[in-house]
């Protein structure tokens, strides 16, 4: 019965570093998807700015994208605040 029981903690010990290891990676990915996808929203934001100053786009329309664009951004970083909070 020792024999097995110490495998046992020698078994649990290895998988919870593997957890704690994927768990590192998951985080790391998720906040350099975040930080590329914020890249991508400023970039379309500058984007529309400048369509917004020419006269053959419809300004309505390009306001209605500089607010989704907003929210999408406002969503992105409300997710990184949330995963800071539980770290």
């Amino acid at each position: 019965m020792d024999n097995l029981f110490s495998k046992l903690e020698i078994d649990l010990k290895f998988f919870d570093r593997q957890l704690e290891e994927s768990n590192f990676v998951w985080q790391n990915s998720l906040k350099g998807y975040q930080s590329i996808y914020l890249e991508v929203l400023e970039q379309r934001r500058n984007l529309l700015n400048k369509m917004n100053r020419r006269a053959e786009f419809d300004e309505e329309l390009i306001r209605k994208y500089l607010l989704l664009t907003d929210v999408e951004e406002f969503k992105v970083r409300e997710i990184g605040l949330q995963e800071s909070d539980a770290e």
